[in-house]
């Protein structure tokens, strides 16, 4: 195993984890992509990850969070099991990260009024224009559409700002009950939750499929290289605060 080295950016990050992806999983390193998708393109299994792991911590430094499951737990649910997860508490693990990520872009990936309250299953508020487009609604509209948030742990100038530019920049934990955090998880169909976590859904798997008709362990399909990456690049740079953002 080379040297551990640090990185300043996802970029680099990406290009060093392709690498040990390349000679871990025996896959020459033109054919890894970012839209890769890491068990059914690669042929991760367990036992991949697991291996992954610790030269993630040789090579970087990074710690990944244990992950918190066992195999009654990831033949669970998806939405249960993640519940389950949650109430378990400790450090993010990489499931906690592809619900919060889901969660943060699920509401600005639709261009639309009438596509958030679709989503939410409420219709779109009085006054406003179905069409209106996600940038130019605010972040304390959400309250019209039912939304329930600690509305107060954000400055005014922040509620009166784009949903669009604001929602990604808010901790979810604060922002967010609980209760709503899972509102807006049980919501979404893999299609949502692909996008929230810009991953890719498997060609065995439809994209209307309810988050409800998976299982806990089915997250792993959807992981890609890329988004692989950032949560890495997330984990990086939690622990080495004074790493520049990219």
């Amino acid at each position: 195993m080379s040297e551990r080295i640090s990185v300043n950016s996802y970029e680099e990050l990406y290009n060093e984890f392709v690498i040990l992806l390349s000679d871990l999983l025996v896959v020459p390193l033109e054919e890894i992509e970012p839209q890769s998708l890491l068990v059914d393109d690669l042929d991760a299994d367990s036992v991949s990850f697991l291996e992954l792991s610790y030269m993630l911590n040789e090579r970087f430094g990074i710690q990944m969070a244990e992950v918190k499951v066992d195999e009654e737990t990831l033949n669970m649910n998806l939405v249960s099991g993640l519940e389950k997860l949650n109430r378990i508490g400790g450090d993010v693990t990489f499931f906690e990260h592809v619900k919060a990520e889901a969660i943060r872009r699920l509401l600005t990936v639709h261009a639309t009024a009438d596509g958030i309250a679709g989503m939410l299953l409420v219709t779109v508020p009085q006054g406003m224009d179905p069409m209106t487009p996600v940038k130019d609604i605010s972040l304390i509209d959400l309250k019209k559409f039912g939304v329930t948030a600690n509305w107060d742990s954000v400055d005014e100038s922040v509620l009166q700002s784009s949903l669009a530019d604001t929602l990604p920049t808010v901790d979810l934990d604060t922002f967010f009950p609980q209760e709503t955090r899972e509102r807006l998880f049980r919501a979404q169909r893999v299609e949502d939750l692909v996008l929230g976590i810009q991953g890719r859904v498997p060609d065995d798997i439809s994209p209307s499929t309810p988050l409800n008709q998976l299982l806990l362990r089915d997250l792993f399909r959807f992981l890609t290289v890329g988004a692989m990456a950032r949560y890495l690049w997330d984990v990086y740079r939690g622990a080495n605060t004074t790493t520049p953002m990219s």
